[in-house]
């Protein structure tokens, strides 16, 4: 065999062991990523389980009633972001795809929807206001929340001798426990609720991993996001009623 022959093997050899070795990173990353979500959601299960047995106070003092009003006039707020978000997307979907005719009707669609807003302030601005006030207060209540049950996460997060929070840094959640979030990302998103307008317990997390091929070093560190939701009937009644 010729020199420059064996050099080419030498070269094919090495290439092909680090496509391996990548391949081989590539999947075990995966396989941590999957195990994490599922730890998360066991995690947000029981969370939501343990506080759903807490929320009969509520029910007995009468602010469950109070709370599940809340939720659903705030609901009503984020679906018409929500649907206002999608107008100005579909405007600009259709500017990218050189469609002005869709621009056009997708923008009227937008326009036609902030008028109906003054509108219905106009019709009646102690409705809308309230309604306002019960997103306000939602939103709020949602962040406070998640400060209170993001140590209870935490727990049934811990794996052995590690806490919730090194376990989470160990399989890179940036911020470890700290950056489980559990309100809404945006206005048209719906955050954690203690009680909400259908009388469940539901916690939604939203979190970022860095996503990394083993111990090699890379040029980037590209940042998977991932929400997870979970939900469970609160213990309304003094029975139980619909729990699970």
């Amino acid at each position: 065999m010729r020199d420059n022959e064996s050099g080419y093997i030498t070269v094919e050899t090495a290439g092909a062991f680090i496509l391996f070795v990548l391949l081989v990173s590539s999947i075990l990353s995966l396989v941590n990523i999957v195990t994490l979500q599922t730890r998360v959601h066991y995690a947000l299960t029981q969370a939501a389980n343990t506080v759903s047995v807490y929320a009969y106070a509520l029910e007995v003092t009468g602010a469950a009633g109070r709370l599940r009003a809340i939720d659903e006039g705030a609901s009503v707020v984020r679906r018409e972001a929500a649907g206002f978000r999608s107008d100005i997307g579909a405007v600009y979907d259709s500017i990218k795809s050189l469609s002005l005719r869709g621009a056009a009707a997708h923008g009227e669609a937008a326009v036609t929807r902030v008028l109906g807003w003054g509108e219905d302030i106009a019709d009646d601005p102690v409705s809308m206001a309230r309604t306002l006030l019960d997103y306000g207060l939602s939103t709020g209540g949602s962040h406070i929340f998640g400060h209170l049950v993001r140590p209870l996460v935490g727990r049934y997060l811990s794996n052995g001798t590690m806490t919730g929070d090194e376990y989470l840094r160990s399989v890179n959640v940036i911020d470890g426990l700290d950056g489980l979030e559990f309100g809404g990302i945006s206005m048209s998103e719906p955050g954690s609720v203690l009680i909400d307008s259908n009388g469940d317990v539901r916690l939604i997390v939203h979190y970022e991993i860095e996503y990394r091929f083993g111990a090699l070093p890379l040029p980037f560190r590209p940042v998977l996001s991932v929400t997870q939701t979970a939900s469970t009937k609160a213990w309304l009644g003094g029975r139980g009623e619909g729990y699970w």
